[in-house]
């Protein structure tokens, strides 16, 4: 193949750090090259600008302007914008000039603006006063409600005019801002330009700001010059303006900053205050020099000024109160070759202030740039190094930047990385890029700018790729194959830059550059359809049918090199620009703009994305429902959660979906079904600020879910959620039957409702045969927790429940099945293991009001810690009975069994009481139910009552309450009656209304041990395997390995399906886990099956044959020797390896001793392999 370069410049320059998602450009430019004498005469004088404030961190649409699209629209020009809820919005303008030609001052701005369901919002004029000259209007910033006044019928919107500036007031430009509401009619005017904060953490709690910054150039107090005369400096002031409330019918001024420009030239110069959004709060940093920059000296030998000796940055950072909360005096290291070094804050985006990121002492930290102008070459030199919050230097994170940095994907389990560019030794025409992991400060790799024979780009990324990652680059130079066609390469690289594979994308005979976008939106492979395999967009630029002018076509393909989408050139014009973005509670789109030649106006089609999902079927009806097998058709369920699903196949968040995403997002108000058909779902990974967490945020009227199995999910609970569960943080009307969770760890500060399966089940929710197993629950600030559910509440019913082996830790309301219960059942369950509180704790159920509690079985610990004005509340199957004053007869508690340990701490020490009391016993722990009415408070002389609703319940007599065996003969009391161990059986269970069978109406069966268990368990639940498929070499082994859930206990049958071709030698086997070597005998197909209980999993297995070598002599007798890999060659002990086509050109080369040919394609190559000694290998192979 001929190499043809696909990118005009051998390393892209490309952008600060990676912004907002809804871009569709994959990267940013920060700064234009330009000669040295320009970077010296740009220094020559003052900047006058006017001053702007930043934001970082707030969610803003910024992105510009196959299937049928669904929405559709027309405009002069377009751009986009965001409403309170982060839901993308979208204007047209047309542009109307005073003398009808183009450039010309600005007299009016039509403006038609659209919501994020593509419905018009509403349309504004903006009338350019006559004495104006405007050259730019600008909608921009967040469409708001109430904010500019008390108006709550419609939307604002905020515009900027920019005037430009004339003799009489030196050129400097001058920016007005108006507020509109959508009707047309204009709300507020103010002087100056402005950004909009808008920071919302759930539903209740926003911050809004209106930040305007203005110039005004005055005289200084108490200050000077020389004759006498005022000191006359330009001054930045910056408003902070809170909404319009009852108090004010408009925005008032909140605080006033102002900074003094002559300190901020030749550093933030144009952007004095920088507002950050670190994890919800809003900081206010302003930062300058210490000195004016500007010695006024000036260098004799070439013109310019001097800069200030010992010159230092000032950063003063203020919270949302206005308080300061740091004030940083840095100085300013001198450069070795150089005395033009300046400062800034703000070049390392949101990391440029952050918590959490270099130091864990809660407070913030800081990232300085420092920009050399320099001679040596053509461009400004950057370094980057952070600082804590009192100015003390934490590292330097890299030095030597010139042109790029931008930060890469991050990784679950890796550190961050941010890439920089760098010419080597200061040398323009050598370039590497350097990766530097964060927050260690240490360098991961160096790339150089070839890589296996290939030009690199700044085009790159990373993408999880099991439990590690991989670099997924564009390269710039591409093949033209034998027909002709343009051949595009995209490079998998390893994390040691070792090439894994290749991405080829044939992009016909007429294209003549390659444009792809890799930032980290696009880095998802359920962004255009929900497989698992990786999608890339890219842009070509394609000759026209007889014509050598070129058209933009985008194109979708997959990680294979198949063409999936291609968007071209239509009778609506040339495709102008193409993106993805999220448009909030819609989700992702994707956008094409076509234009005519003559540019006047744009037309613009709408998709949903993904473009394709749900590849097995179904149409989402009850009859024939969709049919989920991918984590990204999993997804999909937001976008439709009142149809209905059918799991065909086990989904491993780790496989995927984990690499792209950090969190699962919980599937909010599912009223549809969904079938698990048996499957499971293993490694769910939940960590969100939203109220509701889990797999389904809330179930809502006469939703179901059934047989389904949930696997080594994970939840880190924060302050910001209230309620959470496994499968649902909250269910209402709901059914839910036959799920199992396994191995589950759930952790966090949360302090509000949290169970093992649901946080909070409600109006008569039905949870049945499901369970809860080998699990943890860890919430130290929690109350209402349980193993099953939180809470229960309004005549929901759980049955046939199982929670085994399961340690809950908590604050208080704690229950084994059911934390807190009210006007509700809980039947037939059962729990074991260990339950730990300060109080209120039950081995079934931690508080109970009216609520019946029948058939339960407990058999493991209670720890009550420290009590309540209410006791500890502590025993063996209710924690806390409320009282019920109309002395009701009727029994709620009933038929329940208690084994174990019910252990507490006495509720008073000598430090809690008060003046005169006494320690005293706390009589609200026991066998059966801890505080009952008999508990309450009574007055002196008052006869406590007696808790009458306890029936039929029994302890074995070997359990303890405070490290004491109870006895007791009232099986309807407190303690319920004495069973020895060999009184408990079958038939005396089924005496006291126990049913054995299989169904949730008869649930019990025997498990060989004192008590039954339910129907369900000690039965094989799912079967995982280490791999879901395998690619091997003739000769070659690898280890397999299965896990089963669901049985204590399993007999495993492993089998290949073609023993001629895969061989299966059965290793360790433990009580539910078993490992295989697999032996590749025979090039072909195979599968591995593993059996335990009903369930057969199965690895297909590809063994691929022995690449052809033949026979050669190693020169000089070294010890080379070229071998077959799979989808590779090997040469142990070589320092480099090529591979040559028959004609004699190259076609792969790669250091070290392993070389990939799985893109180059069949036929007869001679392998060359060179150790470090130069000593050499060859070797003919044909690759089949």
């Amino acid at each position: 193949m001929k190499n043809v370069i696909l990118y005009s410049l051998p390393l892209l320059v490309a952008g600060s750090m990676y912004c907002s998602a809804v871009g569709a450009a994959s990267i940013i430019p920060t700064a234009q090259q330009k000669p040295a004498n320009e970077l010296l005469n740009s220094l020559k004088q003052k900047r006058h600008v006017a001053p702007r404030a930043k934001v970082v961190g707030f969610r803003n649409a910024s992105a510009k302007s196959t299937a049928t699209p669904y929405a559709k629209m027309s405009g002069a020009e377009v751009n986009f914008l965001s409403d309170e809820e982060g839901n993308v919005w979208y204007y047209t303008q047309n542009t109307t000039y005073k003398d009808g030609s183009w450039g010309a001052a600005i007299s009016k701005a039509e403006i038609t603006i659209y919501d994020e369901k593509h419905q018009q919002a509403g349309t504004i004029t903006v009338d350019v006063p006559e004495d104006m000259n405007v050259n730019e209007v600008t909608p921009y910033g967040t469409v708001t409600k109430k904010f500019f006044d008390l108006n709550g019928n419609d939307s604002e919107l905020l515009v900027e005019l920019h005037e430009t500036g004339n003799q009489d007031n030196n050129y400097q430009g001058k920016y007005h801002t108006y507020v509109y509401h959508l009707d047309g009619t204009k709300a507020a005017e103010y002087e100056g330009t402005g950004v909009f904060l808008n920071i919302v953490k759930n539903a209740w709690t926003k911050y809004q700001r209106f930040v305007l910054t203005d110039a005004k150039y005055e005289a200084v107090d108490g200050k000077t010059y020389d004759d006498g005369s005022p000191y006359m400096t330009t001054m930045a002031h910056i408003n902070i303006y809170k909404p319009a409330s009852w108090g004010s019918s408009e925005p008032a001024v909140e605080k006033e900053f102002t900074v003094d420009e002559d300190y901020t030239y030749y550093g933030n110069d144009e952007v004095p205050i920088t507002i950050y959004n670190v994890g919800g709060d809003p900081y206010y940093v302003i930062s300058h020099y210490s000195k004016i920059y500007d010695s006024g000296e000036t260098d004799t030998e070439t013109g310019f000024f001097i800069p200030t000796k010992d010159n230092s940055v000032v950063i003063k950072t203020y919270d949302k109160n206005y308080t300061l909360v740091d004030d940083l005096n840095i100085p300013i290291p001198a450069a070795d070759d150089t005395q033009y070094r300046m400062a800034q804050i703000g070049n390392f985006e949101d990391w440029s202030v952050s918590k959490g990121m270099f130091t864990d002492d809660g407070n913030l930290a800081y990232v300085v740039t420092y920009y050399d102008m320099t001679t040596k070459v053509d461009d400004y030199r950057y370094s980057f190094v952070a600082y804590d919050h009192e100015g003390n230097k934490i590292g330097d994170i890299c030095t030597g930047v010139y042109n790029t940095w931008f930060k890469l994907n991050s990784i679950p389990g890796e550190e961050e990385q941010v890439a920089f560019m760098q010419y080597v030794d200061d040398d323009e025409s050598q370039q590497q890029i350097k990766i530097v992991n964060l927050p260690s400060f240490s360098q991961t790799v160096t790339m150089p700018a070839y890589i296996d024979d290939n030009l690199i780009s700044t085009v790159f990324n990373r993408y999880g790729s099991g439990d590690s990652y991989k670099y997924i680059m564009k390269l710039s130079q591409g093949d033209i194959d034998n027909d002709g066609n343009v051949i595009a390469k995209v490079a998998w690289l390893n994390p040691d830059l070792s090439v894994d594979r290749y991405t080829k994308f044939n992009l016909g005979q007429q294209a003549e550059n390659f444009m792809l976008t890799l930032a980290d939106t696009y880095i998802n492979p359920y962004l255009f359809n929900t497989n698992d395999k990786m999608e890339f967009f890219f842009q070509a630029k394609v000759k026209k049918e007889g014509s050598t002018a070129l058209d933009n076509v985008y194109m979708i393909g997959d990680e294979d090199g198949n063409i999936l989408h291609r968007f071209a050139a239509s009778d609506k014009g040339a495709i102008t620009s193409m993106g993805c973005y999220n448009s909030g509670e819609g989700g992702n789109e994707l956008y094409v703009s076509y234009s005519k030649d003559d540019n006047k106006t744009y037309d613009l089609d709408f998709y949903k994305l993904p473009l394709t999902k749900f590849d097995k079927g179904g149409d989402g009806t009850k009859e024939n429902p969709y049919l989920v097998s991918t984590a990204g058709d999993l997804a999909q369920i937001s976008s439709e959660p009142s149809a209905s699903y059918k799991l065909v196949a086990d989904i491993n968040f780790d496989n995927a979906y984990n690499n792209v995403n950090k969190s699962w997002t919980p599937i909010a108000g599912f009223s549809g079904t969904f079938d698990g058909d048996n499957h499971s779902i293993d490694n769910l990974y939940l960590n969100s600020d939203e109220s509701n967490v889990g797999l389904f945020a809330d179930m809502q009227e006469n939703a179901e879910v059934k047989n389904l199995i949930l696997t080594h999910p994970t939840i880190e609970l924060t302050d910001q959620n209230s309620t959470a569960g496994v499968l649902a943080a909250s269910t209402m009307k709901t059914n839910v039957n036959n799920v199992h969770v396994y191995c589950a760890e759930i952790s966090g500060d949360a302090d509000g409702t949290i169970g093992g399966l649901v946080g909070q089940a409600a109006y008569e929710s039905n949870l049945s045969g499901v369970s809860f197993n080998d699990s943890q629950i860890k919430t130290p600030n929690a109350s209402s927790v349980g193993g099953i559910a939180g809470d229960v509440r309004t005549s929901t019913v759980v049955e046939a429940a199982a929670v085994s082996d399961v340690d809950v830790n908590a604050a208080s309301t704690v229950g084994g099945v059911v934390g807190s219960a009210m006007n509700s059942t809980v039947k037939n369950s059962r729990f074991s293991g260990s339950l730990t509180a300060e109080n209120t704790v039950g081995g079934i159920i931690g508080s109970n009001s009216e609520t019946i509690t029948d058939k339960c079985i407990f058999d493991g610990t209670v720890n009550a810690t420290r009590g309540s004005w209410s006791g500890l509340s502590a025993a063996g199957i209710i924690g806390s009975l409320a009282a019920d004053w109309s002395e009701s007869t009727t029994p709620i508690v009933t038929n329940n069994i208690v084994r174990g340990e019910i252990n507490a701490t006495e509720s008073s020490s000598s430090d809690d009481l008060e003046e005169g009391e006494e320690t005293k016993e706390d009589n609200t722990v026991h066998r059966i139910v801890g505080h009952t009415i008999a508990d309450e408070y009574y007055e002196d002389g008052e006869t406590p009552k007696t808790e009458k609703r306890l029936s039929n319940n029994w302890a074995v007599n070997t359990t303890t309450v405070k490290g004491k065996v109870v006895s007791s003969t009232d099986e309807n009391s407190v303690e319920g009656y004495d069973a020895a161990p060999e009184d408990i059986s079958n038939e005396s269970l089924s005496q006291i209304g126990f049913s054995f069978g299989t169904t949730v109406d008869a649930p019990w069966k025997d498990s060989g041990d004192m008590f039954p268990v339910l129907f369900f368990e000690n039965e094989a639940k799912s079967v995982i395997l280490s791999e879901s498929s395998l690619t091997m070499a003739v000769g070659d082994t690898r280890q397999l390995s299965a896990s089963v859930f669901g049985v204590e206990k399993a007999d495993f049958k492993v089998a290949s399906s073609n023993e001629n071709v895969v061989g299966v030698n059965v290793g360790t086997v433990d009580d539910d886990y078993v490992d295989m070597l697999l032996t590749a005998k025979a090039a072909g197909t195979a599968e591995v099956s593993v059996t335990a209980g009903n369930i057969t999993v199965s690895c297909p297995v590809t063994v691929i044959a022995a690449t052809g070598i033949a026979e050669v002599a190693a020169d000089g007798g070294n010890a080379l020797r070229i071998l077959p890999g799979i989808g590779c060659i090997k040469a142990d002990g070589a320092s480099n390896i090529s591979i040559y086509a028959a004609n004699g050109s190259r076609v792969a080369k790669a250091d070290g001793s392993q070389i990939s040919t799985s893109q180059i394609g069949k036929g007869v190559f001679v392998v060359v392999a060179v150790d470090a000694n130069g000593n050499r290998q060859t070797a003919k192979v044909v690759i089949k």
